[in-house]
């Protein structure tokens, strides 16, 4: 009996057994096996990260991820105003070996302010974390489009009407 190591996976084989004595060396029957398939994990890849939609207290995320051929890979994006992030929203799961879009609606954002954000990816494989980005939501300003008007006036402290617990455009 002999152990072999540092196989290759899915290989063919050749193999016999010898002995050596005082006469010279006898061989046996030559014998073939092939070695199993040996699947490698290999963690989800992400890129293409961009930001549509950026409106004053909403932006849509997108990205791409591939499961590597996964039956199951968890898909999210991170977001908030560090790069601790602090808030994540989960999305529907990806597999295959090919880049599936993935986008996220964000809401209740704060007008005027920077956000970070990432897509993280996570399977048997390992877990992908694309790098750090950002975005910033719209500034209320005069002129600009909001919720189906145009700013003509932006209420400051003092004015007759002003709240400051309410959105002012």
């Amino acid at each position: 009996t002999s152990n072999m190591t540092g196989l290759a996976s899915s290989k063919l084989y050749y193999v016999r057994a010898y002995a050596t004595y005082s006469e010279g060396v006898v061989y046996g029957n030559q014998v073939t096996f092939t070695t199993k398939t040996v699947v490698v994990p290999v963690a989800p890849t992400v890129n293409n990260l961009t930001v549509t939609n950026v409106k004053f207290s909403s932006v849509t995320l997108n990205g791409k991820v591939n499961a590597n051929g996964f039956p199951t890979t968890s898909v999210k994006f991170e977001y908030g105003t560090t790069t601790s992030y602090g808030k994540n929203i989960t999305l529907n799961n990806v597999s295959g070996n090919t880049l599936n879009d993935v986008t996220a609606n964000l809401t209740d954002l704060t007008p005027n302010t920077v956000y970070h954000y990432r897509l993280v990816a996570n399977n048997s494989g390992g877990t992908t974390s694309s790098g750090n980005m950002t975005f910033k939501t719209l500034d209320y300003a005069i002129g600009v489009e909001c919720d189906g008007g145009i700013i003509a006036y932006i209420y400051q402290p003092g004015d007759n009407g002003y709240d400051a617990n309410q959105k002012h455009g």
